[in-house]
């Protein structure tokens, strides 16, 4: 009998733990939900010191003494929090994040998906192959990084056809059904 209600309790702290925004509610309420990566990287300046939540795959990294600078190809994120899959990608952003005295540096590891909350502080400038982009800058102040192959599940709308034989939309009998 006690056996069987600690299998009973350690499933249920899985489920629980599995399905859990990994932002916390408190960051949750304060960010903007209108404020989507592609709102704010026409004009970063204007949303200086409002809070977001934005993910997606970490393409860079550089620890300095005392921050972590990340550089993140943006992504949509789903209903979960987790980061869509890098070909989803609507430009870059820069995160910085603040490490204490006590702490070392950590290795966020290229490609990997996050998900992070914290306050637009500007942009800034960097030259990609040969063009100069400016990249909105967040510092922020709760993240989770994702193990490497967690992927995302959003319904995209070539899935239906994709699953049942339609090879792309354009092709589909049920184009045009309103």
């Amino acid at each position: 009998m006690r056996i069987l209600r600690y299998i009973l309790q350690t499933t249920l702290l899985i489920v629980v733990c599995g399905c859990a925004y990994p932002i916390s509610q408190e960051m949750r309420e304060k960010a903007d939900p209108d404020l989507t990566y592609p709102v704010v990287a026409r004009n970063p300046l204007a949303y200086r010191g409002a809070t977001v939540i934005w993910g997606g795959v970490v393409i860079g990294e550089q620890n300095q003494s005392r921050q972590t600078v990340l550089t993140i190809l943006e992504t949509p994120l789903d209903y979960r929090g987790i980061p869509e899959d890098a070909v989803y990608n609507r430009g870059r952003f820069i995160a910085r994040i603040a490490v204490g005295e006590d702490q070392a540096p950590k290795d966020y590891g290229g490609r990997k998906k996050i998900i992070l909350a914290g306050d637009i502080v500007g942009d800034e400038t960097r030259q990609v192959n040969g063009t100069q982009l400016r990249y909105p800058v967040v510092q922020v102040k709760e993240l989770h990084l994702f193990p490497r192959g967690i992927n995302s599940r959003l319904f995209r709308p070539g899935d239906y056809q994709d699953r049942y034989g339609y090879p792309d939309y354009e092709q589909s009998p049920f184009r045009g059904i309103q």
